[in-house]
């Protein structure tokens, strides 16, 4: 992108920030710059890999709330690995260990265990229902 011109990169981005990368010709259409001008920049393929250049030099987007939990489940195998192995040693890395402890604690869902009725409120409620009856 550091030989492109100014007017050129301004394109560039333009036709990135909206999608427009694979049709460059867009910007013709859209006045950013002059059909003579596009075409002695040589034209759509150039202009495309330009775009191309540019979009690869760009920061991955944030991952989403799902694309975290999935990678962090398929890390649950190498966090319990690392474990057991401490374990066997005696020994370990404080960090790694720590570090697989969280994800195990982020990947493993909690069982919900139902609390048992107690047997003096289902009596009652018992009484209260045949009382309603009588």
């Amino acid at each position: 992108m550091e030989s492109l011109t100014k007017k050129q990169a301004q394109v560039v981005k333009w036709l990135v920030e909206n999608d427009h990368d694979d049709e460059p010709t867009i910007a013709v259409r859209e006045g950013l710059v002059s059909h003579a001008g596009f075409f002695k920049w040589g034209g759509s393929k150039a202009v495309a890999e330009w775009c191309k250049e540019y979009r690869r030099s760009l920061p991955p987007p944030p991952l989403t709330d799902d694309e975290i939990s999935r990678r962090l489940r398929l890390l649950a195998p190498k966090a319990l690995s690392m474990l057991e192995k401490t374990i066997e040693n005696g020994y370990g890395d404080k960090t790694a260990v720590g570090l697989s402890q969280w994800i195990i604690k982020e990947t493993v869902k909690p069982v919900q265990v139902e609390q048992p009725v107690s047997h003096d409120e289902a009596e009652r409620e018992l009484a209260k229902v045949l009382r309603l009856v009588k």
